[in-house]
């Protein structure tokens, strides 16, 4: 017979063998329609929380003619981009950038992926992005 507490306590997530993730990206490029940037998959019997995310355009060189550039960050959790930003410019120089603390909880086998979108014909950009989750036992 097995006697159990009912409603006991579990212990926080901090307290359950927590792993942080850091991971990012950093890269030159011209246009090169929409590309995974990076991507994340929660493993077996975890559970993770995404504590930040960033993701960065700089345009280094002029784009002729100019198109849209779309940065998003989607999880298989939801239809909606946990982050999205979208920049139409052709000014050497021009940056923009979303930095956000969704604190979303992803499960196992959950992932998450950050990617870039380009329609311009020319130019390069500089892309930038990464997250900081931390892993724990389910």
């Amino acid at each position: 017979m097995r006697i159990t507490t009912p409603g006991q306590a579990r212990a926080n997530y901090y307290d359950r063998n927590p792993t942080p993730v850091r991971q990012g990206y950093s890269v030159i490029v011209g246009p090169a329609g929409t590309t995974q940037r990076l991507a994340y998959t929660v493993p077996a019997n975890r559970k993770a929380w995404v504590n930040h995310l960033h993701h960065r355009f700089h345009r280094i060189t002029v784009a002729a003619p100019v198109g849209q550039t779309q940065l998003d960050v989607t999880d298989e959790t939801s239809t909606v981009p946990m982050a999205q930003l979208f920049r139409v410019t052709n000014v050497i120089g021009d940056t923009d950038q979303v930095d956000l603390a969704p604190n979303t909880i992803l499960l196992a086998t959950q992932g998450i992926q950050m990617r870039s979108t380009s329609t311009d014909t020319g130019g390069t950009a500089d892309y930038t992005g990464g997250w900081s989750i931390t892993e724990y036992d389910a």
